[in-house]
């Protein structure tokens, strides 16, 4: 299976989102076949360090977060790089759906990350995580909030007047509880890395904090 590597360049009519550009890198065992590259124009722009790409069962599937709360995700098969398999607007749904499953006006994301073809995490700036779980590619995310301290004491200082310690992390402000880095260790268990350099251990089946480090 050939490397990807891609792009994303913004359309010249003002009124379109981005366009993703996905090419195939030649290697060796490829040497001697032309591979294609494919551009998808996209309805609106792809938030910042909110794509991912995942390799699953001859599928190359990407799941991107677009700046009007939509959430598109690609399901290529392979043979399309070799024009062996075409895609068009005839076959949309069998490469392509899309949901509108979270207000993200309420928590901009920050960072996702794919854990694998059903399940991904999403860091926002106020110091949130949110695992995006869906049953089958084919089907829609659903979102569910996981819960740290670190999260409700942000909330609570809304609440009370207290200032939220914010820094500048690209052209987003964020919150230093922000989680910068995420990192899987096995299905169950991550780790994630915050602004104010804490180091959390995470499970996805008790949606919770097991172990923190300062």
């Amino acid at each position: 299976i050939p490397l990807y590597s891609y792009r994303i360049q913004r359309s010249s009519n003002n009124e379109k989102g981005d366009i993703l550009i996905i090419t195939p890198v030649q290697i060796n065992n490829y040497e001697n076949t032309t591979l294609q590259s494919f551009s998808f124009l996209l309805p609106s722009n792809i938030l910042t360090n909110c794509i991912t790409f995942r390799e699953e069962h001859e599928q190359l599937i990407v799941d991107m977060i677009l700046d009007v709360n939509l959430i598109i995700t690609l399901n290529l098969k392979i043979d399309i790089f070799f024009d062996e398999y075409n895609i068009n607007l005839n076959n949309f749904y069998s490469w392509c759906n899309y949901s509108m499953p979270y207000s993200f006006d309420q928590r901009k994301p920050l960072l996702m990350k794919s854990f694998d073809s059903e399940s991904s995490i999403l860091s926002t700036i106020d110091g949130g995580l949110l695992l995006l779980k869906r049953y089958n590619i084919s089907q829609p995310f659903t979102v569910h909030p996981l819960t740290n301290t670190s999260y409700i004491s942000s909330i609570k200082s809304k609440f009370f007047g207290s200032d939220i310690r914010k820094i500048t992390f690209g052209d987003l402000s964020v919150s230093i509880n922000a989680f910068v880095d995420i990192l899987q260790l096995t299905s169950d268990i991550f780790i994630t890395i915050s602004v104010d350099k804490k180091i959390n251990f995470w499970s996805i089946s008790s949606g919770s904090i097991i172990k923190e480090f300062q």
